[in-house]
């Protein structure tokens, strides 16, 4: 993952970065919704938004060093780079698409049931 995001397509990190936090977002939205019904919510509410700041912040900041660490093992450590990028351990293009063919068509399978 840190490979295709950090090395490769660096513009895919801002991707992921945007999809964690909108699917954050639409999760902290729909809580929101349920538990300002419940009669805890408002002792509860400083410290559960202190919890929904803080949660995402610190995901972002482990994949920001996590990345950064995997560029500069790429970049000054050709050992590790021979072992952990060599072609034999990063997907095969034609592989990757068709295994994610299979989930996608497998996700929607799953999903048509629950239609009404």
């Amino acid at each position: 993952m840190f490979n295709a995001n950090w090395i490769s397509r660096p513009y895919m990190e801002w991707v992921q970065f945007t999809l964690l936090l909108v699917a954050w977002v639409h999760g902290c939205i729909g809580l929101y919704y349920w538990l300002r019904l419940k009669r805890f919510f408002t002792r509860a509410a400083p410290y559960l938004l202190v919890a929904a700041t803080l949660l995402p912040t610190l995901a972002l900041l482990g994949m920001i060093q996590g990345g950064r660490e995997v560029v500069a093992l790429a970049k000054h450590r050709p050992e590790w780079r021979a072992v952990n990028l060599a072609p034999q351990r990063l997907a095969d293009g034609a592989a990757a698409r068709a295994c994610s063919t299979r989930s996608s068509s497998g996700s929607l399978i799953a999903y048509l049931p629950s239609w009404d």
